[in-house]
């Protein structure tokens, strides 16, 4: 496949296409669609509802002055940070699916675990041979999570829908493309490990659920030391009758 026909694949043959991506592991193509999936919906996003926040503060400059700060940081977001990002995400997902016992395995070799890859249990020779054809691998992922961006790039669409005509319901198209995205990103991983299907969601879904648990301890903890601070103070207080 060339590059067009991946980016024709993964919207109307998601499977088949993230398969032969992460077989392939187009890097330069992957980093191409995230700064293009994430560069051209924000150049498109109209700024100017956010101008009543500024309208009202005299020492700020007008809002017109501050739209090309917009853009500018979201030029460099998106080349820079977007980028990061996903190599971020990627090294998290590839450490949790390792975790799981994914599977890793060549077109000319049999089907082996991470874990026996890691100590050379496969002949070198052969591995440098398919070496094209290995799944399971960070680089693969990296591809086929970034090809997975791509439905947000009609949030472009949307955005310039909303600019002229007014109507306020880019929200749904948000929610449909970044759903579109997510079982799209599934599909990659699952394709990349030869996951089944709950495998697969539970590796996506894990850092998330690990983060809010995190964040609810967190809480908790929090909670009971200032209640405890208040319950020291109070003691003090004196009571008057």
């Amino acid at each position: 496949m060339n590059f067009f026909d991946r980016l024709y694949g993964i919207l109307f043959q998601p499977v088949e296409t993230l398969r032969e991506i992460v077989r392939k592991k187009p890097f330069w193509q992957a980093v191409i669609v995230i700064i293009i999936t994430g560069l051209l919906p924000t150049l498109t996003r109209d700024y100017s509802a956010y101008n009543h926040l500024l309208t009202n503060e005299p020492n700020f400059p007008s809002f017109g002055k501050i739209i090309p700060a917009f853009y500018s940081m979201a030029i460099a977001f998106a080349i820079i940070i977007n980028p990061m990002t996903a190599f971020i995400k990627t090294a998290i997902y590839h450490l949790i699916a390792e975790f799981m016992d994914s599977k890793m395995f060549t077109k000319d070799t049999p089907e082996m675990s991470l874990k026996e890859i890691a100590e050379g249990d496969e002949e070198e020779h052969e591995t440098k041979e398919v070496e094209g054809d290995i799944i399971g691998t960070g680089k693969g992922l990296y591809a086929g999570l970034s090809f997975a961006t791509l439905p947000m790039i009609f949030l472009t669409l949307s955005n310039l829908l909303v600019r002229f005509t007014g109507w306020n319901i880019n929200w749904l198209f948000v929610l449909i493309f970044f759903i579109w995205s997510i079982v799209l990103q599934i599909i990659a991983i699952k394709e990349n490990y030869k996951m089944n299907g709950g495998n697969a969601t539970l590796t996506f879904f894990l850092p998330i659920i690990v983060v809010i648990i995190v964040f609810i301890i967190m809480m908790i903890f929090i909670g009971a030391s200032i209640a405890s601070i208040f319950s020291s103070i109070a003691k003090d207080i004196p009571l008057k009758y």
